[in-house]
């Protein structure tokens, strides 16, 4: 057969002849000893994947051709090659002949990797990194072996056939196409970070550090094997996040200036997104100079401004913005930072006349703009809401604003709450529409690894960014083949989430979700409200369904993903019971959920760090940081939800005339009349909770208040070890009992204020009183405020 066929824009797989290739018993891979990094990988990926269809001792990777054997040449172009011309960034090729077959493709190192013998995943994900030649091989393995990847690492290989086919004779090319750069952000943290982050964590769900590496290693090869990378590098992501620390002292001009007149960055806590001044020329003539210093000096200046709020208001700027009548300050921004973009290429236009400026459209300016008209030559990193059929309005506006280049910067993996969540097919829709309207590449943000729960939209997303011509169906059979005789009840396992829950429950409600999570947290939102979306009966129907698969159909690669299905199950059930635990049935649900995630902690293909990180920043929701760090409590009590509370902006609580903590129960319950809730912060008070103009206050309240309530102990702890254990206080607290001081939590690193802690207070318990009085003083500077996570009381 001769001739070609285009399946999309995207992806070119040329066909010139064919006939068949049995390449026999034994299998030799050549890879040349002067072979890099890259060449290297993709001989050991071939002869580790061809060892799934033949006995591994039958395969071979040596240095140079051996007669007697079918030969792969890996890395190397045939001396009767067909291409007449170099490869594109990023193209690859191979060639399927009775003589052998060989792989090979454009190659690119970054300097500072090129003196290494070997990369790991993470180096081979970096930008700049180019791997046509491993491409090469993985289109071979999908399009001639008919292999899938499901999942990182081995557990993810899928096989479609038994044994060895027979090959396809001909001359096969990829190329990017349309996606010049296809990014799935991994989420693997690398260890130092990693350590840092698991303060407190469960020591049994851990990692060490080779557990770490191991996974890290198999998700950035299960990204390549889906062929992510790039073929146009440029820079963009929040791009000022060091110029506060840079500039702040000497040049404040340069930044945004907050209601109060001041420059500065809206919280102290974090100088990292602190706004710019983008209508300052000064501004603009500096982000010039920096990218003139560079060596080499980049293509494309990054102008992304940083994340979170507080937008100048200087007059500059705000002559800049195109309000409609009514409309709230920081609704839509779009124009001054189109502006500001336009702005840094006129000036930077003026060095090189071929440079680019990249910019996101995001927040309060994801927005087209209204009066601006976007330069050539300026790049948008389109972060976008709304439905698909919105989001293809804003593309089209977008360009009607003169776009001529846009990538999609997607956040809807943070969707993500580790429960199943059927938003996989909604995904698919967002990945077209942008291919629509031409997207020049993605970056996603980012994998969780939540894969028996969530990895059937973390495969749709990533096999269509080489096959964005199949529809919602073929990838979702595709996927599920890989149960076997049991695909139908994994698909309809999916469907059930899918139609039951996520159509019909959570997409009507995302507004009310979003607010429920304030500042538009979705994730956030639908944890703390799950029980209005999520009900007890979806876990009985989604096990029945399951509990319909005949298992002595199964191969046992297929058994085994059916259990861990099964497995996932079970876990979800129990996320949800501990996600909507009350008052005392919280310690036992979330010590369930633990004890289920140690037992199981290397049966499901879990990244259970990120999962507690988000359950834990979200206030414990699923009480797993309350079981661990009670598990040496033989018994706890709650204390109640409500205490009284009285700020201090004079800080003259502790003057020798107040004395605050020394008040009796009956003083304090009459000069601290307000009550606040101790699982929310001060400024986040429920409207049923306390009045509106005390609210108000609170609402902007930052410095000194004082908590108090009143405990009964039991007599039976006489004699024990007694404790108070705070869920979280932002941001520094001083606990008093019975008037006098029984410890301190000093804020001091930044993860302090959303990590629990106990406090000591045996020796302060009055014995011959039935009440013991506890005053708490809280000190927070910025953000939220005051006692945020429950308190509890415990003996050991």
């Amino acid at each position: 057969m001769q001739g070609s066929k285009i399946f999309w824009a995207a992806l070119f797989l040329v066909v010139l002849v064919q006939g068949q290739v049995l390449v026999g018993e034994k299998i030799n891979i050549v890879c040349p000893e002067t072979a890099g990094p890259i060449t290297k990988t993709a001989a050991q990926e071939l002869a580790d994947h061809l060892g799934l269809l033949l006995p591994p001792s039958q395969i071979a990777i040596t240095a140079n051709a051996v007669d007697q054997t079918y030969n792969f040449y890996v890395g190397t172009e045939p001396a009767n090659s067909p291409l007449q011309r170099p490869p594109v960034p990023e193209e690859a090729f191979y060639v399927i002949s009775k003589d052998g077959t060989w792989f090979w493709g454009d190659e690119s190192i970054p300097a500072t990797y090129q003196k290494k013998k070997t990369l790991d995943g993470r180096s081979l994900a970096s930008p700049g990194c180019r791997t046509g030649t491993m491409f090469a091989v993985y289109d071979f393995l999908d399009k001639q072996l008919g292999i899938r990847w499901i999942s990182p690492g081995k557990e993810g290989i899928v096989l479609t056939q038994d044994s060895m086919p027979a090959l396809k004779e001909g001359f096969y090319s990829w190329n990017p196409g349309q996606l010049k750069q296809r990014s799935l952000r991994c989420g693997m943290p690398r260890w130092t970070a990693y350590q840092k982050s698991m303060n407190n964590y469960p020591a049994p769900l851990q990692l060490t550090e080779a557990e770490l590496n191991s996974k890290s290693t198999d998700a950035y090869i299960w990204l390549k094997r889906h062929k992510m990378g790039n073929s146009f590098y440029f820079n963009y992501g929040h791009a000022f996040t060091r110029w506060w620390a840079l500039y702040g002292k000497d040049h404040p001009e340069y930044f945004a200036m907050q209601s109060d007149g001041v420059r500065r960055p809206e919280h102290s806590g974090n100088p990292d997104r602190c706004k710019l001044c983008v209508s300052n020329p000064g501004v603009t003539k500096q982000i010039v100079e920096n990218w003139l210093q560079g060596n080499p000096r980049a293509k494309v200046i990054n102008v992304c401004e940083n994340d979170s709020g507080g937008y100048c208001r200087c007059p500059g700027c705000l002559a800049l913005d195109v309000p409609t009548p009514g409309e709230e300050f920081d609704k839509h921004l779009t124009d001054r930072y189109v502006w500001f973009a336009n702005s840094v290429l006129r000036e930077a236009s003026k060095h090189d006349p071929e440079v680019m400026v990249s910019m996101y459209a995001y927040s309060c300016y994801s927005e087209p703009p209204r009066r601006e008209k976007v330069m050539d030559r300026v790049i948008i990193g389109f972060v976008p809401g709304g439905s698909p059929e919105e989001v293809a309005q804003q593309y089209e506006a977008w360009q009607k604003a003169g776009v001529k280049q846009i990538f999609y910067r997607p956040n809807s993996f943070h969707l993500n709450t580790g429960l199943p969540m059927g938003f996989e097919e909604q995904l698919y829709e967002y990945f077209q529409v942008g291919m629509k309207y031409g997207i020049m590449g993605t970056d996603y943000d980012s994998l969780h690894h939540y894969w028996p729960a969530t990895g059937l939209a973390d495969y749709v997303v990533a096999r269509l960014h080489t096959r964005p011509e199949m529809t919602f169906e073929q990838l979702e059979d595709e996927y599920c083949s890989a149960w076997g005789a049991a695909a139908p009840q994994a698909k309809e396992y999916w469907h059930y989430w899918r139609n039951n829950v996520y159509y019909k429950r959570v997409i009507p409600n995302m507004a009310a979700i979003r607010e429920r999570g304030r500042y538009g947290n979705f994730r956030r939102g639908l944890m703390w409200d799950i029980d209005k979306y999520y009900f007890l009966e979806d876990f009985d129907q989604t096990d029945a369904i399951l509990a319909k698969a005949d298992k002595s159909a199964l191969t046992a690669r297929q058994l085994h993903r059916l259990e861990a299905l099964q497995l996932a199950n079970q876990h979800a059930r129990l996320m949800y019971l501990a996600l909507t635990a009350k008052s005392e049935a919280r310690l036992p649900r979330g010590r369930d959920l633990l004890n289920f995630r140690i037992k199981h902690r290397d049966d499901l293909q879990f990244f259970w760090s990120s999962l507690m990180s988000r359950e834990r920043d979200f206030g414990d929701v699923a009480n797993v940081m309350l079981a661990w760090d009670m598990r040496d409590f033989q018994e706890i009590k709650s204390t109640p939800l409500s205490w009284q509370f009285q700020m201090d902006p004079e800080d003259k609580g502790l003057l020798e005339t107040e004395n605050w903590p020394a008040k009796s129960w009956s003083a304090i319950r009459k000069d601290w009349p307000a009550r606040l809730r101790t699982d929310r912060c001060w400024e986040s008070q429920l409207p049923e909770d306390v009045p509106a103009e005390f609210k108000a206050v609170l609402e902007n309240y930052n410095g000194i208040a004082f908590y108090a309530t009143a405990l009964q102990i039991p007599e039976s702890w006489k004699g024990k070890d007694i404790y108070l254990r705070f869920g979280a206080v932002d941001e520094s607290a001083w606990v008093y009992v019975n008037g006098k001081l029984a410890g301190e939590h000093i804020y001091q690193h930044p993860d302090d204020w959303i990590l629990p802690f106990e406090i000591p207070i045996t020796g302060q318990i009055d014995w011959q009183s039935s009440r013991q009085v506890v005053v708490v003083r809280v000190r927070d500077t910025s953000g939220a405020g005051g006692i945020w996570k429950a308190v509890h009381l415990g003996r050991k």
